[in-house]
């Protein structure tokens, strides 16, 4: 059996079309934890009248304890041998189940491609097959690359790789919550498997709390010292260098950033045994040489746009 797990707070506007997306799926041996996080709206009242028409529905009613806690108590809820995590606002085509469960033989965990939905735009994520092991996926999402996927939905896990440590996070980590969880159940992984068939519809909305995020030099903090908990810091030293390398461009233009920050010392310190790209060395030129932080971003962003205008032309 498969466990949907859907944290839900306020989203009564798509939330019919998301749970219709797991009536319609072709494989049947599934059960669906609804998660209601203390939702002022009717999103609550939504999944009591699907849980009274199929009792393959599970609906639990909280108090808004944000995205982690609601995947957690839907995590203890679920019955399944295999877990998958589905937003609220996003659905699944229909062949979804049946294709991840076929590809899961032998494999932890079956990534597939998601079909991204911005505004009036569609985009395919992950077009490529292959199995690829734990440790080599984890130093490709430690460096934030985009080469894989590092988020929890879109995914078939095998419940054995996830348990209470594995989902907790606390209130301050508000954004990469995915990335961190994945980090630690790839301890516990062996094969990881990504297809090409998109099982996912993924809707960018404007609001989301990844598009409104804004990133300081205190979130920073908290983020990696929870990334640092997730892996092998001396197996993955390098990688760690390249990913934090990709924070310190997300707070460039925090004025509370400087030489003398603790954490960017440490950055520094370490980036002298890593083999940095020149964009990486020149962020931390930027930081280093340059205390206006408005300054450090208008050199940044003017850099960025010079790039694209040149690989437009190669």
């Amino acid at each position: 059996m498969v466990s949907i797990i859907v944290p839900i707070y306020n989203a009564e506007k798509y939330i019919r079309q998301c749970l219709d997306s797991i009536l319609a799926q072709t494989y049947t041996d599934w059960e669906a934890i609804l998660i209601d996080d203390g939702s002022p709206d009717n999103s609550g009242k939504i999944c009591d009248e699907y849980a009274a028409k199929d009792n393959r529905f599970k609906v639990i009613h909280q108090e808004n304890r944000g995205v982690s806690s609601a995947r957690l108590n839907g995590f203890k809820r679920s019955n399944g041998e295999w877990i998958v995590f589905l937003d609220s606002d996003d659905t699944l085509p229909n062949n979804s189940l049946s294709r991840l469960i076929v590809e899961s033989r032998d494999c932890d965990c079956v990534c597939g491609a998601m079909l991204i939905s911005e505004c009036s735009n569609k985009r395919i994520l992950y077009k490529e097959d292959i199995v690829i092991e734990n440790e080599e996926l984890a130093r490709s999402i430690i460096k934030f690359e985009r080469k894989f996927s590092w988020e929890l939905p879109g995914k078939l896990i095998k419940r054995s790789l996830l348990d209470n440590d594995t989902l907790t996070l606390p209130k301050e980590i508000t954004v990469f919550e995915d990335y961190i969880i994945t980090l630690r159940y790839l301890k516990k992984a062996k094969n990881i498997k990504y297809i090409s068939t998109p099982v996912y519809n993924y809707i960018q909305r404007i609001g989301s709390a990844t598009h409104n995020n804004i990133f300081n030099l205190e979130k920073i903090e908290i983020l990696d010292k929870y990334i640092s908990g997730a892996c092998d810091v001396t197996k993955f030293k390098e990688e760690r260098i390249k990913g934090q390398c990709q924070m310190l461009g997300w707070i460039i233009e925090d004025n509370q950033l400087n030489y003398k920050t603790d954490w960017f010392r440490v950055l520094h310190a370490n980036s002298k045994s890593a083999s940095l790209s020149r964009t990486d060395t020149l962020l931390i030129y930027l930081v280093r040489f340059i205390n206006s932080g408005k300054l450090r971003g208008l050199i940044w962003k003017s850099l960025l746009k010079m790039k694209k205008i040149l690989n437009r032309h190669k």
